[in-house]
């Protein structure tokens, strides 16, 4: 997989995590302090995909569950 393609995979993702957590009704910061962290730099920077940071597999079964989806929803491209 070439480094653009991951860039792609990992856009999609940082955008599916956006829309789940709109649709759920929660800020950035309230699902961070759902989720146990101490500031919103990881989801804000995962979502848009700031300077390379996405969300790894840790991050994102603890948004599914928080959020009452299926993981496989976060990682649907386009």
């Amino acid at each position: 997989m070439t480094t653009e393609e991951k860039d792609k995979v990992y856009i999609a993702i940082g955008k599916n995590v956006a829309k789940a957590r709109k649709k759920k009704g929660l800020t950035q910061m309230e699902m961070a302090v759902a989720l146990g962290m101490k500031s919103i730099s990881i989801i804000a920077s995962g979502e848009i995909y700031s300077h390379k940071k996405h969300f790894n597999i840790i991050h994102l079964m603890s948004i599914a569950k928080l959020l009452e989806i299926d993981v496989c929803e976060l990682l649907q491209e386009g």
